[in-house]
């Protein structure tokens, strides 16, 4: 069936309920909608409220798409459609179903479970051999319980029970916090009634592990992707790994070591995409590099996921950057980029860029 790409990626805050979208996370969606392009075939549709230029609109040819592939206006929404959404949510669901698409969503309870942190975190303790990296909290007592021997100079990060991309967290040092980190906390706590405190870990590498559920099979490993982050540790783009040589010891153990998780999720009956984020972190007790294999579960599609499409239709190994524009290594000789989103959106510019390099 053809298929209706919906691009609520902001799914978690919809996880957490009565969510507001503030404007300018509306324009950051709307300029979003191009990630989709990755997977889209010239029979499927996107969502994009938004006048996107003719220019990009004919340039979708060198990729087998037609200009119509965007759908502006809700009454052109063709009916019967395959609907697929950036993550499964109530609001998605009204979307699909207000318009006639065919929505089948795996039970919500069981998503909002598997996106959130205390999830996660229980699973990650239960079913690896590695060191116990996060704490859930109920209190703030309970936080400053995990601050109190802490060095002066340890790092961690405190994250809501439904969080992405960087999102929806606050950074510290030592054992204090400032009374606007409290606020935050106490804030989250009143929301979601949990956060997960944990040690800021000396970042080597990061993979997305990109599996997906269909009912009566078993999972399938789609593609495994060099994540890439900036130095707050948000999302900069995906990087396929060289298929001409085989991967580091490590990804593999981390690919293995997801498996339960894919296992466990399809027996609650999950399905549909799910990436998982690993690291490789130095542990300076050690003095050794280590793996955490479940470091992030998204129960949802991911940018890494996106990305893999990507390189399939390019047939080549390559890197999927989102970032400012243009890029900081513009001024290097024999640069290529393939710009992968249009310049402008109703005739403002796009601040939020994807290109192919």
């Amino acid at each position: 069936m053809n298929r209706f790409f919906f691009g609520n990626f902001d799914f978690e805050e919809q996880l957490q309920g009565h969510f507001q979208r503030p404007a300018k996370l509306e324009r950051l969606i709307l300029e979003m909608a191009s990630c989709w392009l990755a997977i889209a075939d010239a029979e499927d549709h996107i969502w994009c409220p938004g006048e996107i230029p003719d220019q990009f609109l004919n340039s979708l040819s060198s990729w087998n798409l037609p200009p119509s592939l965007f759908i502006r206006d809700a009454t052109q929404i063709p009916r019967g459609m395959d609907f697929v959404p950036w993550g499964w949510s109530p609001a998605a669901i009204e979307f699909g179903t207000q318009h006639g698409l065919a929505v089948n969503p795996p039970p919500l309870d069981i998503v909002r479970l598997a996106n959130s942190r205390e999830y996660s975190v229980s699973l990650e303790a239960s079913l690896t051999d590695s060191p116990v990296f996060a704490t859930l909290c109920r209190s703030v007592d309970e936080v400053l319980a995990c601050l109190q021997s802490l060095p002066p100079e340890t790092k961690w990060v405190i994250k809501a029970n439904w969080s992405h991309a960087g999102r929806e967290r606050i950074l510290g040092q030592g054992s204090q916090f400032t009374s606007s980190a409290s606020a935050w906390i106490t804030q989250r706590l009143a929301r979601d009634g949990i956060v997960s405190w944990e040690r800021w870990l000396q970042r080597e590498a990061e993979i997305g592990i990109q599996w997906h559920i269909t009912p009566g099979q078993p999972p399938q490993l789609n593609a495994v992707t060099d994540l890439l982050v900036d130095p707050r540790g948000q999302y900069a783009g995906t990087r396929a790994f060289d298929q001409t040589a085989p991967p580091p010891d490590w990804v593999q153990h981390a690919v293995d070591a997801t498996r339960p998780a894919i296992f466990d999720l399809a027996d609650r009956g999950y399905f549909g995409p799910i990436g998982i984020d690993s690291m490789r972190y130095f542990d300076p007790v050690t003095n050794t590099s280590l793996t955490r294999p479940l470091q992030d579960i998204n129960a949802r599609w991911t940018m890494g996921r996106l990305a893999a499409g990507w390189f399939e239709k390019l047939t080549r190994a390559a890197t999927w950057r989102h970032g400012p524009w243009p890029p900081a290594e513009a001024h290097k000789s024999g640069s290529h980029w393939i710009s992968t989103c249009p310049e402008y959106l109703d005739g403002t510019p796009v601040t939020h860029r994807t290109w192919l390099e």
